[in-house]
């Protein structure tokens, strides 16, 4: 399988999740990409709101008051020094915002944006460049690293287990734990 296959294959099967489930998927993603991320003071605030918000919603259903307001804070731009891994971050934790607002929305293709930070790391340590998506066999050596088919495990994993029973706390809780794979850094919580 290709980079470009893992993704469509991907974006495919989060689509077909539920919202809560779809929403899961992102906010996992979106608490690994955290571990490995010290926010600008201006994000750190937004980040606690948004992850509460997205775990009440996807482990409950419910909608925290806020949501509205930090789905659109979401889209305020980063500054041009931000790195991928904040933009990543915001992305993942605010589509969980966006679902619950909207249960109809079509995020699967979003996904990739958990990985780009990963990329980035691991391209960077292999050469002296950063691979892009136009660059397919540089992806795909990447791809195929130890490292970035760990993060790959977790995110089908965790895909494949919303598919099979809606997100509880227990069993996001468990996820999480293991969420670090995602980060460049590739530690997890335990």
């Amino acid at each position: 399988m290709t980079y470009a296959e893992f993704v469509d294959d991907l974006a495919r099967k989060v689509d077909s999740l539920t919202p809560r489930s779809k929403a899961a998927v992102f906010w996992l993603l979106g608490s690994g990409l955290l571990i490995g991320l010290e926010p600008p003071d201006e994000w750190t605030t937004w980040f606690a709101s948004a992850r509460k918000a997205g775990y009440r919603f996807v482990t409950a259903g419910e909608l925290s008051p806020e949501i509205n307001s930090l789905w659109t804070a979401a889209s305020a731009p980063t500054d041009d020094e931000s790195s991928q891994l904040l933009n990543s971050a915001i992305i993942c934790l605010s589509t969980p915002l966006g679902i619950a607002i909207d249960p109809n929305l079509v995020v699967g293709a979003w996904v990739e944006h958990a990985f780009f930070p990963l990329l980035q790391c691991v391209s960077l340590e292999r050469s002296d460049g950063v691979a892009f998506p136009s660059e397919d066999e540089e992806l795909d050596e990447i791809f195929a690293t130890a490292r970035f088919q760990s993060a790959v495990e977790f995110a089908q994993g965790v895909v494949m287990q919303m598919a099979q029973i809606p997100p509880d706390p227990a069993r996001v809780n468990a996820l999480v734990r293991d969420a670090g794979v995602i980060a460049p850094s590739g530690i997890s919580e335990r």
